[in-house]
């Protein structure tokens, strides 16, 4: 039986993008170079684990650093996916050089989504939630998914294309017009995994003494796999990009690959 490769999964253009073509491929890329766009994460990530574990763990800041710092990683994964996809290597210094290029940009486009999807959506669940109720939650909710489809693929676009961040949203929205609910599910399958880890993982750690060393061991360790997460739903949403240009506009791995050069 011939081996398919996750390039080969997503390389076929087809006229409707597919989901499970994005997920299979997505898990692939992560599985098979896990250490390096886990080193990744964790080195866009720094400014987020210092302010968690210098300040705060949790609250508004917190979350919003968080999110910045999961575009910047995006960003650094965008070039890594695209090369790998097309049967290349790309070293993490490449990877993180263009992240650094577009980092104004990438906190710019960061900073807006997190507020159009994740501020403004859930400001409005939280009144229509006191004046509907549990009906109001689900509007709030069911807008969040929304426009979280339709920017999704933001940061590649802005990495990829070198247009503005205005520029970056609108080109998200074209393309994923009509398939939302693909990406969207996409998405949610790569965004599991490190949800379920950061409930499952600190519970079973509740009702154990540990020494001071071991603890910081545990966090750290925590601090890892987290990142690997977010490096999930960085190659999630860079293959997701990847599949709309060649499903829709048919956009070679190779043309796609070379905008780095």
């Amino acid at each position: 039986m011939k081996h398919v490769t996750a390039a080969e999964r997503v390389a076929a253009t087809t006229r409707t993008p597919s989901a499970g073509r994005i997920v299979a491929a997505a898990f692939s890329l992560w599985g098979l170079h896990l250490p390096r766009f886990t080193l990744l994460a964790l080195v866009t990530s720094l400014p987020a684990i210092a302010y968690t574990w210098l300040v705060e763990a949790e609250g508004v800041v917190a979350g919003l650093l968080d999110f910045v710092c999961s575009g910047l990683t995006a960003a650094a994964v965008v070039h890594g996916v695209f090369q790998l996809l097309a049967g290349r290597r790309a070293s993490v210094s490449e990877c993180l050089g263009t992240a650094l290029r577009h980092l104004l940009s990438v906190l710019a486009a960061s900073l807006l989504i997190a507020v159009c999807v994740g501020l403004v959506p859930g400001g409005l669940a939280y009144l229509l939630g006191r004046a509907m109720g549990p009906a109001g939650l689900v509007f709030g909710g069911l807008l969040a998914a929304t426009l979280y489809a339709a920017v999704a693929v933001t940061i590649p676009a802005l990495v990829t294309e070198g247009c503005t961040v205005s520029e970056a949203i609108e080109r998200s929205a074209e393309l994923t017009r009509g398939a939302r609910l693909k990406v969207l599910g996409a998405l949610l399958v790569a965004l599991i995994v490190p949800a379920v880890v950061e409930l499952v993982v600190p519970r079973l750690f509740v009702d154990v003494a540990l020494a001071p060393a071991v603890a910081r061991g545990v966090e750290l360790g925590f601090i890892v796999v987290r990142a690997a997460g977010t490096a999930l739903v960085g190659i999630t949403g860079a293959v997701t990009y990847h599949e709309l240009r060649t499903a829709r506009e048919g956009m070679s791995r190779e043309a796609l690959a070379e905008v780095f050069e």
